[in-house]
């Protein structure tokens, strides 16, 4: 036919535009030369021994855009379907230009062509096997492919700024699943971060999209995992793990180990990408920029990670964050506190906030110690403001499960900090906390704490005389022992989960470690003999008290909680938060309650 000899003998761009403009106009009197038209750009688009008979179309395309409305739609979609892993730069640069122009004067087609050029950043990978054998690593990719994307979807953003929101979708939609082989995944997530650095206000956008696919892979290695649980028993959380000497990061599998490798593999891959561009952000943006940084991982934290029941992982990126300032550290330690403050907020989120509070600050070696007691003074103040508006009320799960998780959070944090505390003259502020009034109280704290927490807190306490809670435990496990025998169902205990347990991560571990603290068993761990609770003599008065109804504490709270995805904007910029004395600053408890400066 005419129209593709002229294609295939070089005749020029305009030539060949006006016939593809002539076949557009008519093709509804004569579709036989639309046909031709078609035929000619789909074999080009998938024969690589046509590469230039497919530029050559390119170029009458491109000269014929302008008429190129709904009705030519068939003759784009063979170009934006086929692969073009294979094609040389310059029909990748023909095929640039084409696409710009074609978005620019038919807006209409700009989900087509973004799309397009959004899927070429995955790189060819088959799923996983069925059997759970990972899939073999995708081929090297057209080392031009990637850069002539990235320069097209920049000029596409500048060009037409209403795209912008399908390209973040796209991006987004197109990442790869979590079948796919890592070198997949870690390629597509080099390719956003890569675009990111071409168009700097999509940095947020990408960030976020990592911390939700991050989110799916997190979850899966937890639930892959919850197998072994029942094998650790009481197993304190975190306190018998040593992150330096961590079977995980050295490679040593554990015969119970049942979490998904592939999963492991290819979070350790993201975080490794999000650390290092966090490190690369702090050491060589401006203080202004890292502060809006910083801002924006917290928005995202707070938007997806907080609510995220026992995410393992991905809170690091914040932790790690904190490490570059004293101010940002203060600042997220001001902000959690403020969700704990916040009487309005769900009582699970208000949990959570607690949990990652302990945890930061048991954790975290670069926070100041003076930090340290400030966050146990405002966390008593309120527990003591607690007990004394609830001082008749007996102990209830379901009703002060804010109070009962914040006496946890309390014990845990002394429990890694309390002799680094006493060896820096902080004593005169840990015993202000009153920690005797605590654990006496008629809600009873240590009923529904973590049991070794309870154990580890009982021991450094009585070994820097602030609090002898043996009698309180001995008073628990009679009353749960006389539970037990009159065939009460086992009793809940308050949730183990703290974010900041050791990372387990192998590869991006690197940037955890140096700023990690791990657990040192006390020297003396006090156990309590419950084969000796019928001993008389082992009786005191606390054995008077009536109000340890251990059947009305059984199932009175669900241990698993459902995300609640709140999004809340807080109008406090970095470093500005508000003080929260009138909450968390009770007078029974001598301190200064300095609010965080960044």
């Amino acid at each position: 036919p005419v129209v593709l000899s002229m294609a295939y003998q070089g005749d020029g761009p305009a030539i060949l535009g006006e016939l593809i403009r002539r076949a557009v106009v008519s093709r509804r009197t004569q579709p036989t030369e639309f046909s031709q038209v078609l035929d000619g750009i789909r074999n080009a688009s998938t024969d690589p021994k046509e590469e230039e008979t497919l530029q050559r179309w390119l170029l009458g395309l491109q000269a014929c855009v302008s008429c190129l409305n709904e009705t030519a739609a068939d003759l784009i979609r063979p170009v934006l379907t086929a692969s073009w892993k294979a094609y040389s730069k310059p029909v990748l640069d023909s095929l640039s230009e084409f696409l710009l122009g074609l978005i620019s004067a038919h807006s209409t087609f700009g989900s087509m062509c973004i799309d397009a050029l959004v899927r070429h950043y995955i790189v060819d990978s088959p799923d996983d096997a069925s059997d759970g054998s990972p899939p073999p690593p995708p081929p090297p990719p057209n080392p031009h492919l990637f850069s002539t994307i990235h320069e097209t979807l920049a000029a596409l953003m500048q060009l037409a700024p209403v795209q912008r929101p399908m390209v973040v979708a796209a991006l987004r939609r197109f990442f790869p699943n979590k079948w796919k082989h890592q070198d997949c995944i870690g390629t597509y997530a080099r390719n956003l971060i890569d675009l990111a650095h071409h168009v700097q206000d999509l940095s947020a956008d990408v960030l976020s999209i990592f911390i939700s696919e991050m989110i799916k892979l997190d979850v899966e290695i937890k639930d892959a995992g919850e197998e072994d649980s029942d094998d650790d028993g009481d197993e304190s959380p975190g306190m018998e793990l040593d992150f330096e000497d961590d079977p995980v990061l050295d490679a040593v599998e554990r015969p119970t180990e049942t979490m998904s490798e592939g999963a492991r593999k290819k979070l350790d891959v993201l975080m490794g990408l999000c650390l290092e561009e966090t490190r690369l952000y702090f050491s060589q943006g401006d203080q202004e920029n890292c502060k809006a940084y910083f801002n924006f991982l917290w928005t995202e934290f707070e938007r997806q990670v907080l609510p995220t029941y026992q995410a393992k992982h991905v809170q690091f990126l914040l932790f790690y964050s904190c490490s570059f300032s004293p101010g940002y550290a203060k600042t997220f330690l001001q902000r959690l506190l403020d969700i704990v403050g916040d009487v309005s907020a769900p009582a699970v989120l208000r949990q959570a906030a607690l949990n990652y509070l302990s945890s930061f600050v048991s954790r975290a070696n670069f926070l100041s110690l003076e930090d340290v007691v400030v966050v146990m003074e405002r966390i008593a103040g309120f527990l003591h403001d607690y007990v004394v508006q609830h001082s008749v009320d007996r102990i209830d799960l379901g009703r002060h499960r804010v109070f009962y998780t914040a006496c946890q959070a309390l014990f845990y944090m002394l429990c890694f900090r309390l002799d680094e505390l006493s060896e820096h003259d902080f004593m005169v502020r840990i015993t202000a906390l009153q920690l005797s009034t605590l654990v006496g109280c008629s809600l009873r704290p240590l009923v529904f704490c973590v049991p070794q927490i309870v154990e580890n807190f009982s021991a450094i306490t009585h070994r820097h005389s602030l609090v002898y809670c043996e009698p309180y435990t001995r008073v628990m496990n009679q009353g749960l022992s006389r539970a037990t025998a009159d065939g009460a169902v086992r009793m809940e205990r308050l949730d183990d989960y703290f974010p900041f347990d050791p990372y387990i991560l192998k590869t991006s571990s690197s940037y955890i470690k140096g700023l990690y603290k791990a657990w040192s068993a006390p020297v003396e761990i006090v156990h309590v003999d419950t084969n000796d609770t019928d001993d008389e003599s082992q009786h005191d008065d606390f054995l008077e008290h009536d109000d340890l109804n251990y059947g009305a504490a059984v199932a009175q709270f669900d241990p698993s909680p459902v995300s609640v995805m709140i999004k809340r904007r807080r109008t406090t910029s970095l470093g500005t938060s508000g003080d929260d004395r009138g909450f968390f600053c009770s007078p029974r408890v001598a301190m200064a309650c300095a609010t965080p400066q960044s």
